[in-house]
């Protein structure tokens, strides 16, 4: 996490904070372990599902939701 700060005279100005996280990239390769997501990323890529789907880095979505590996 970074923050930029500028005090003047008058205000004070806040640059970009920016967090990051490697979360996604550690449930992209959780999924691989999980035979039941994997099932279902199957079945989207034949268009078999309406309310799951894959976006752009490839991660499974439940109606947008992020899909996640199941410890149960």
């Amino acid at each position: 996490m970074s923050l930029v700060s500028e005090l003047t005279a008058c205000s004070v100005k806040l640059g970009m904070l920016k967090l990051t996280s490697n979360i996604l990239e550690e449930i992209i390769e959780g999924r691989k372990m999980d035979l039941y997501l994997v099932d279902w990323i199957v079945s989207v890529n034949q268009g078999n599902e309406v309310d799951f789907g894959l976006d752009e880095s490839g991660i499974l979505r439940f109606r947008g939701r992020v899909c996640v590996l199941w410890f149960g």
